[in-house]
């Protein structure tokens, strides 16, 4: 979706699709519109059509994240990796967003 920009406005006035640079052009403030996942935030312009017909574009790859209103939580690492077929293994999940009353399971077991 393409942002449309603004002549005034605050980040609370904002529309989902609008955006509004700051007058000293080192702040842009955003609302988002509905979507899914991680996605890239990019800035796109082009140049005076009368010098160039370049476009000028910066892209954060994967820059913002939605998320549901529930805390997801993430893992990062488990270690060690691997252990013996008959169990009983100790071992470390590292991560975050982790709760409290969380079911942690190996496989299909707790």
């Amino acid at each position: 979706m393409a942002y449309k920009t603004l002549e005034h406005s605050t980040d609370t006035e904002l529309e989902a699709g609008r955006y509004y640079i700051s007058d000293d052009g080192k702040t842009i403030y955003a609302k988002t519109p509905g979507g899914q996942g991680k996605i890239d935030v990019i800035i796109e312009y082009q140049l005076d059509p009368s010098i160039s017909d370049k476009t000028i574009k910066s892209t954060v790859v994967a820059g913002f994240m939605y998320q549901d209103d529930y805390i997801v939580p993430n893992i990062t690492a488990v270690k060690p990796n691997a252990g013996s077929v008959t169990g009983g293994d100790n071992v470390v999940i590292t991560g975050e967003d982790f709760i409290s009353g969380a079911k942690v399971y190996i496989g299909e077991r707790n």
